[in-house]
């Protein structure tokens, strides 16, 4: 797989670490398009290799202009649930009735799906939705669904067959996973390594803990790469995790620039004898150890798919 990479405009001397994401999603549609159209003209079109498909994910929708203006077909791959497609789709081409601010408390009735509560909605369909931007990328690219090809899912259909069946006739979407590693799916125990990008560098340690641990033992605990939980949530869930006299093990990130863990004092060094903290572990391991036997997670959708491609029950705290 050859990776090329791209200017998101951070080169125009501005300091990423105190833009916002709304400045970052604008900065990055208005660069974006020059740099992809630099990389296809500079890969693509004199050479011998010639582009037969791109493949964008939802939200860099004006990948799929850059794609028309070189004739070259493209597909968005939607890296979220089809159910959130579904209502996103019938909410942003006005389909059907949301809450409004004259009705913020209405029900919502779509095909496929049961009857939804405004609790059960996506923030971005609320009208007391904060995020300017996120709505505005996923706008833009419902609204103009005709640029692509086609929608590939990364989901599978036994798992949203009355939700994506629902999809058929308006815009439909093609499932293509779950993608996993092909380790978790079990199609090669010999696999030398799978393609992957680690955020962070896994702690392989953890693993050799999980070795020495019962079967069906260990609550596994991690909330994604973008979670950062308040001091009082980490407190709780410690205190939790002492009192289960369970044996653990506990993804917790290093915030920039600090050394130690943002753990309550003393909690580490009190429950060494039965659990382990860590910075960042190999999870699709993890969760397919026969020593775990539970998964504590934010309920992010790579997580999710991973976790019920591995058969480990979860235990939901959803965020975001």
């Amino acid at each position: 797989i050859q990776v090329l990479f791209f200017s998101d405009g951070f080169g125009t001397g501005l300091d990423n670490k105190t833009i916002t994401p709304d400045q970052y999603m604008e900065l990055i549609g208005k660069f974006g398009p020059i740099s992809l159209s630099n990389i296809i003209k500079d890969h693509f079109l004199n050479g011998s290799q010639k582009l037969v498909c791109i493949i964008n994910n939802p939200f860099v929708p004006w990948v799929a202009d850059v794609a028309a203006n070189f004739n070259i077909p493209c597909a968005c791959l939607w890296i979220q649930p089809c159910a959130l497609y579904a209502i996103y789709y019938r909410f942003y081409n006005n389909l059907n009735t949301f809450p409004t601010l004259e009705d913020p408390s209405m029900n919502v009735e779509l095909p496929g799906l049961p009857l939804l509560q405004p609790q059960d909605l996506p923030s971005f369909v609320l009208p007391s939705n904060p995020h300017g931007s996120i709505p505005k990328v996923l706008s833009s690219m419902f609204q103009h669904m005709k640029k692509l090809k086609w929608v590939l899912a990364n989901s599978f259909h036994e798992l949203e067959k009355e939700v994506i069946d629902s999809m058929a006739e308006l815009c439909p979407i093609t499932t293509v996973g779950p993608l996993v590693p092909p380790s978790l799916l079990g199609q090669d125990e010999n696999i030398e390594g799978d393609v992957g990008i680690e955020m962070w560098k896994p702690q392989d340690s953890c693993m050799e803990w999980l070795n020495q641990q019962p079967p069906s033992s260990v609550i596994y605990v991690s909330f994604g790469s973008i979670i950062v939980l308040t001091a009082k949530q980490l407190e709780s869930i410690a205190r939790a995790l002492r009192n289960s006299e369970k044996p653990f093990l506990w993804v917790v990130k290093r915030r920039d620039g600090e050394e130690a863990l943002p753990l309550p004092e003393g909690f580490v060094e009190e429950t060494k004898e039965k659990g382990m903290v860590v910075p960042w572990c190999p999870q699709t391991k993890v969760l397919s150890h026969p020593s775990v036997a539970c998964f504590l997670t934010h309920c992010g959708w790579n997580s999710m798919l991973e976790a019920i491609t591995a058969g480990t029950p979860m235990i939901a705290w959803p965020q975001w």
